[in-house]
């Protein structure tokens, strides 16, 4: 465009000839998104049906104990990150990068150590040596 606001070369003619006039979908593409929609709305309605029969038949929906906690959460993509993030704070706990110590003792201001030994008063293999 120039300064004064009118267009210079045909590609910017060809843009607004096309923002002028808008493209309509075919009838028979409308026809098929319609009808997809409405078997998409009767999967619906027959999934509401079920589960109220569910309900009739055992006095509550089936979304309790597990599957509530679950569902709560945000569903298994949310307690597979979450299970993720354990298993990683937890494998940093045991086995800490090199810097990290020295990280934490910045910190923290002091050394901090976490003896993981069992002590269960019985040696647990007798036939071992060292």
């Amino acid at each position: 465009m120039s300064k004064s606001g009118t267009p210079e070369d045909a590609l910017t003619a060809a843009f607004a000839a096309a923002r002028r006039t808008a493209p309509e979908p075919e009838a028979d593409f409308l026809a098929r998104v319609l009808a997809d929609a409405e078997g998409v709305q009767e999967g619906f309605a027959k999934a509401k049906v079920a589960e109220a029969a569910a309900e009739a038949r055992f006095g509550t929906t089936s979304r309790g104990g597990w599957r509530g906690v679950f569902q709560a959460l945000g569903g298994w993509p949310a307690v597979s990150g979450l299970g993720a993030a354990a298993v990683t704070g937890l494998w940093i706990g045991v086995a800490p990068p090199e810097r990290l110590d020295a990280t934490a003792q910045q910190v923290w201001g002091e050394d901090i150590t976490l003896a993981l030994q069992p002590d269960i008063g019985t040696d647990l293999f007798p036939d071992e040596e060292g």
